[in-house]
């Protein structure tokens, strides 16, 4: 177990997109090989404290590919010592979720939240048998530390590791594609962080706060990042990780260092023609290392893939404009 003294070295996977068992992700590529492929890669780089899957975990919301990501992701965490952090992307269903993966915090025991949790720990523990610190009125815990969250509510969670406060918030919004976090949870998040945690919080949300692209993840990207910044000033948030654009990313958001891993379904051709999109076979992770100094340091790895480059989907301008119609919010160009 680390402590703040200490470097915190997370393998931060995202866009997973495994599906039940037989169904390959637009058709080419099965995304539970994938998954096996990347962590088989990084089985080489000095072992994690936590795993961070951060959200579009499965692609068709099944039980099955849930089951296979508790399965998989954790069971090579639990073989170095690492916990496993899991948040909820736009594919993913909250039910099917919680009903398999809880919370998404996964093994490993309370570390107690200490000083840096609000009005004192709750034991929390479900169906990935492991337990974490939500103090109540934190993001995953019940308000006024009540019933549990409905199965539709956002999946957010927080858990510790070692001093530092790891923090899921789920940017879904239910049948669309793009991302917004509401009044509510940008309450709790403000709520949570009012108390430091001796090493920091790291912010996990699967719409990256930066800039797009590609068109479609223009369309498809994060809204409220005026509000999300309000929030995030004066916080103790040392990095923010995110998924959702298919491609390694870096950058700066209120303040803050972004990482925005590799798919490991799939990599976003950034170079095609404007108004279209365009995805080939490639799969990768990074590795962000938390230093005791304050300092931050991220690394991108991609995972051999015998079909490297290889088209998985090609969008026209057209069909591009249809989908970002039904999925990006209403009454927005």
């Amino acid at each position: 177990m680390t402590s703040p003294e200490q470097p915190l070295r997370i393998l931060h996977l995202s866009d997973t997109h495994l599906s039940a068992p037989g169904v390959l992700h637009h058709g080419a590529v099965d995304t539970l090989e994938a998954t096996r492929r990347v962590l088989d890669a990084c089985a080489a780089l000095p072992s994690p404290d936590v795993v961070v899957v951060s959200g579009d975990v499965s692609d068709d919301g099944s039980p099955e590919s849930y089951a296979a990501a508790r399965d998989v992701v954790g069971g090579w965490a639990r073989a170095r010592g690492a916990r496993v952090v899991l948040a909820a992307g736009n594919h993913d269903q909250r039910g099917p979720f919680r009903r398999v993966l809880g919370d998404g915090h996964l093994g490993g025991p309370a570390d107690g939240g200490g000083e840096g949790s609000a009005g004192g720990g709750r034991a929390a523990s479900g169906e990935n048998g492991g337990a974490h610190a939500a103090a109540p009125g934190a993001p995953g815990a019940p308000a006024g530390g009540g019933a549990a969250p409905a199965e539709d509510d956002p999946v957010d969670a927080t858990s510790w590791v070692g001093g530092r406060r790891l923090v899921t918030l789920d940017s879904s919004v239910p049948g669309a594609g793009y991302g917004r976090l509401d009044a509510a949870q940008l309450d709790r998040l403000r709520d949570e962080l009012r108390a430091p945690a001796p090493g920091g919080t790291v912010l996990v949300v699967h719409h990256p706060p930066l800039p797009p692209v590609t068109r479609l993840h223009g369309v498809l990207r994060l809204r409220g990042l005026d509000e999300l910044a309000a929030v995030l000033a004066g916080s103790d948030v040392r990095v923010i990780l995110s998924g959702h654009y298919h491609h390694a990313m870096s950058g700066v958001f209120a303040g803050r260092p972004v990482v925005v891993a590799p798919g490991v379904a799939n990599r976003t051709d950034t170079l095609v023609r404007p108004g279209a999109e365009r995805a080939v076979r490639g799969s990768g992770a990074a590795l962000v290392e938390l230093g005791r100094d304050g300092s931050l340091h991220a690394t991108f790895h991609v995972a051999p893939d015998p079909d490297e480059g290889r088209e998985v989907f090609f969008y026209a301008a057209d069909v591009v404009e249809r989908i970002a119609a039904a999925a990006g919010p209403p009454g927005e160009d």
